[in-house]
């Protein structure tokens, strides 16, 4: 049909459709090579976040020399740890290990309790490949109840697991960290699944743990 002035406006529109629809789905092409290639745009956690909500809860910031996976900053950040066993998993302002808050674990009693995370490696592109990093980190405090035997347990999308445990005395905290290149003898690095923390003590005893600052470091 030819273009004359009565038509023009018709002809603008289905131009103007025609170039949005376009445009978005280069957009999204782009937005899956950059997810592809680890390096999501700065813009990505905040437009996931408005289309999930409080369903998802992100993975944390990623520096030059970091990779923070939570500092327990705000509450939100605790729900993506889920209890295992009798077990409560909380956020503590009283003594944190660093900034306002840490996360708190008390163990009632049950054998192998845990606090699982199954999300904060899938939540943000990136966050599964830890070839890139030289260690797994993160700070640990025992309560006051007497010595403890807690174990960290990182699993791969294969099920093949590194374990690590920690040894605290009464109040005692550590910072534990772990060389890539170890884990990497036992799971594949470039996948990582879960990360959980569990009490290694005897059933019916009864203690708490608190821990922050779950990261890579370069």
């Amino acid at each position: 049909m030819k273009i004359t002035p009565g038509n023009t406006s018709r002809y603008r529109r289905v131009f103007f459709s025609a170039g949005l629809v376009a445009g978005i789905l280069a957009g999204l092409w782009t937005f899956r090579g950059l997810i592809q290639d680890g390096k999501p745009p700065f813009w990505t956690e905040k437009v996931i976040k408005l289309i999930f909500g409080a369903r998802l809860h992100l993975a944390g910031a990623e520096g030059r020399e970091s990779f923070l996976f939570y500092d327990f900053e705000s509450a939100e950040q605790i729900r993506a740890w889920h209890p295992s066993g009798s077990i409560q998993v909380t956020i503590s302002s009283q003594n944190p290990l660093s900034g306002h808050s840490s996360a708190r674990l008390d163990f009632l009693g049950g054998r192998y309790a845990s606090a699982v995370c199954d999300n904060l490696l899938r939540s943000r592109s990136g966050g599964s490949d830890w070839r890139g990093f030289r260690e797994f980190s993160l700070t640990a405090e025992a309560s006051a109840e007497g010595p403890q035997l807690i174990a960290l347990a990182l699993t791969d999308l294969r099920g093949a697991q590194y374990r690590e445990v920690m040894r605290l005395s009464a109040g005692q905290a550590l910072r534990l960290s772990v060389p890539v290149d170890k884990i990497g003898r036992f799971m594949d690095t470039s996948r990582i699944d879960t990360v959980a923390i569990f009490s290694l003590n005897p059933p019916g005893r009864k203690s708490s743990l608190r821990f922050d600052d779950v990261g890579l470091k370069r």
